[in-house]
């Protein structure tokens, strides 16, 4: 079969390996029938503008046959590769799917917008897919899905309910762009995610247009030439309509479409499927891992294609897989286990729940007591003071994770400087399930200050292993749309909550809870030096709580391997994580460097699109003078044309004092060694208690 009315064919392609036997999925889904094969395509829009995609389809099929369509849409330039690896699964299931540049990025004509996930965006979004569903081969469903950027407008664009799309997949994704990504963390400004996400995107959405990466074109310019997103992300330090348009959170009822979350207990973004379970009136299911920002990754992996395919099958097929028969939720049981940065996989085992929150949960209150003792009932006052030090935060490496070389250390070096309290030796196994939460009341000598709170698990010979952790800015305690500075000496009641984690602390282990005020470099400091005091009495009843999940014989998933092992569906990485510290100026320094070279096996390759991608970051503050905090990043894009390399460059620095944040950034595009174009940016953007 040929491309489709309206298609414009750039280049058709086929996995590596032999073409799939037909097969029936344990009677649980459609057959595997078709070869896949690729080919780029341009879908219209309303204004004119077409937008570029990469179409993974079914080979040859019958000439009267219905499909539905796969829709996944975001700005990494999927169409610098054949997309067979990430879609030619589901195509040999008898789907189309389209894998579409945002607006001015990749393939997609037009220019993009000064934020991510705009109303352009959306609306494109709901062309893309009215286009689809209207294709002489289409059944008229579409399902939407995709990971992180894909995942969260998948949400996004569900709530605006167009007539086509029937069903969505978010994968590590949120529902609340502002308390839960890589700007802001529940009040507190980010630093090392800067450095990563936001610094990335200057580089790739500089890049021209595959196949040809003509650099002399006016779009071409404009994509040199406009400001990179990060400036308007820190001009918006509060919760205002910047990013409540962006989230579905707190009006849940809004997605009326059903919904199938994937999330990972090691993943930024596991606090919005409890939210959703709990307040969606559509059918809602999910599926927790053990799982950093890539599923599998550590292990154990599962079929997760499959299981998306039941999905699909179910609400764009009409086929009963019997995907809505089973338990909503199914989530994996976390054992406990030594910290590691090689950790292949998670201890423990995978379970069926019937509702979130789970029923039989048993919240257990825990009290702060003298001596770091903690204790369920409170036996006297108490009042422990903290200096605040900057520099604390290095065991906890990197928020939102996407390997085991990211992950948390032994939290010892951390817990030296914080408020620890211990329970007693446990004397059985103990699960928790949920969000724990602290209540704290506390009073700081300055107008502003974050307070992390971290869930450790203590073993009998000292290792502490971070369970979980929450975050708040102090000055947001009643609002993180209308923060108000500190009155210093005041007592403030802060109610922090973790986020949520499964967990099973073993016999004799302890539970410790620790709070500090610095989690660098994962957050931007505070910029006062200061000290912080929890009170614990009868009038501030400081305390922690978590919910106790009791033994209960549950259904356990019969979960498959993956076809394909995670580890060979991206490139691995090459990074560095160096530590300086400067005794004289108490000074720390982390150098950050990930460098990935030869492609990116997740989008496929192609002859014409060969990636190299190097990112550079250094992050300074000095527990004398926290305000002069600073990040400076540099990195650059890669791709091939013909014998001529197109590379852009990019830098960032964002320096702070007491009231300002200095902004600056820089692209150049190159071909080979010339320069093409090049813009630099600068700003002062006054700093709002952060």
């Amino acid at each position: 079969m040929g491309s489709a009315a309206g298609l414009v064919t750039l280049s058709v392609g086929r996995a590596a390996g032999a073409a799939p036997s037909r097969q029936v999925l344990g009677g649980n889904g459609s057959e595997r029938t078709y070869q896949a094969v690729s080919e780029k395509i341009f879908i219209p829009t309303r204004d004119g503008t077409k937008l570029g995609a990469t179409l993974v389809r079914p080979e040859n099929p019958a000439e009267r046959a219905r499909f539905p369509a796969l829709f996944t849409y975001d700005p990494y330039r999927a169409s610098d590769g054949d997309c067979l690896l990430q879609l030619g699964y589901f195509a040999e299931h008898g789907y189309y799917c389209a894998h579409v540049d945002v607006r001015g990025t990749g393939m997609s004509e037009g220019r993009t917008t000064a934020n991510e996930y705009s109303e352009q965006e959306q609306q494109d979004a709901l062309d893309a897919i009215a286009w689809l569903s209207a294709q002489p081969w289409s059944n008229g469903k579409v399902g939407m899905y995709g990971t992180s950027y894909s995942g969260f407008n998948s949400i996004q664009v569900a709530m605006l309910h167009p007539p086509a799309l029937k069903a969505i997949i978010p994968v590590f994704a949120t529902d609340d762009v502002y308390t839960d990504d890589v700007v802001y963390y529940d009040g507190a400004l980010e630093c090392d995610a800067l450095g990563r996400w936001p610094f990335s995107m200057i580089a790739i959405e500089a890049l021209p247009a595959p196949p040809q990466l003509e650099t002399e074109t006016a779009d071409a310019k404009y994509r040199v030439e406009h400001e990179p997103w990060i400036f308007e992300m820190l001009r918006h330090q509060t919760d205002d309509r910047f990013w409540r348009r962006m989230s579905l959170r707190p009006d849940y009822e809004a997605i009326q479409i059903p919904t199938f979350i994937v999330a990972g207990w090691l993943d930024a973004y596991t606090d919005s499927f409890p939210r959703m379970l709990s307040k969606m009136k559509a059918p809602t299911k999910a599926i927790v891992g053990p799982w950093t920002h890539g599923i599998g990754l550590p292990g154990p992996a599962i079929d997760i294609k499959f299981q998306e395919l039941r999905w699909w099958d179910y609400w764009l097929k009409g086929i009963d897989t019997g995907i809505m028969s089973e338990p909503p939720l199914a989530l994996y049981v976390n054992r406990s286990y030594r910290p590691s940065l090689t950790i292949a996989e998670i201890p423990g085992e995978w379970r069926y729940e019937d509702s979130w929150p789970v029923k039989r949960i048993v919240s257990a209150t825990y009290y702060p007591q003298p001596g770091g003792v903690l204790a369920p009932t409170r036996s006297t006052d108490l009042k422990r003071d903290l200096v605040y030090k900057a520099t604390v935060g290095m065991t906890n490496r990197y928020r939102c994770p996407h390997d085991a070389a990211e992950l948390p250390v032994d939290q010892r070096a951390d817990d030296d400087y914080s408020l620890c309290f211990d329970g007693a030796p446990l004397a059985e196994d103990t699960e928790i399930l949920g969000n724990p939460r602290a209540r704290l009341y506390v009073s700081a000598t300055a107008q502003a200050a974050n307070w992390i709170v971290r869930l450790c698990d203590l073993a009998p010979d000292g290792t502490s292993t971070l369970v979980t952790k929450g975050v708040l800015n102090g000055t947001h305690y009643e609002s993180h749309a209308n923060p108000q500075p500190l009155a210093p000496g005041r007592i403030y009641e802060l109610d922090i909550q973790l986020k949520a984690i499964s967990w099973v602390f073993p016999k004799d282990h302890r539970i410790r809870f620790a709070v500090c005020n610095a989690d660098f470099p994962n957050l931007w400091p505070s910029a006062s030096t200061m000290t912080t005091s929890l009170h614990v009495d009868a009038e501030h009843p400081s305390a922690f709580t978590f919910p106790i999940c009791p033994p209960s014989p549950r259904p356990v998933p019969d979960f498959k391997p993956p076809e394909v092992p995670p580890t060979s569906e991206k490139a691995k990485p090459e990074d560095q994580w160096t530590v300086t510290r400067d005794e004289m100026t108490q000074s720390v320094t982390v150098f950050r460097e990930t460098v990935r070279r030869g492609g990116l096996a997740y989008f496929g390759k192609s002859p014409s699109s060969d990636l190299t991608s190097i990112e550079r970051r250094w992050m300074t503050v000095s527990d004398l003078d926290p305000a002069k905090t600073t990040l400076v990043a540099q990195g650059q894009e890669q791709r091939r044309r013909g014998a001529a390399i197109v590379t852009c460059k990019s830098e960032m620095r964002i320096a702070s004092d007491r009231h300002w944040f200095y902004l600056t950034a820089q692209r150049e595009l190159f071909v080979d060694d010339v320069l093409k174009d090049a813009k630099s940016w600068n700003d002062k953007i006054p700093r709002t208690l952060v």
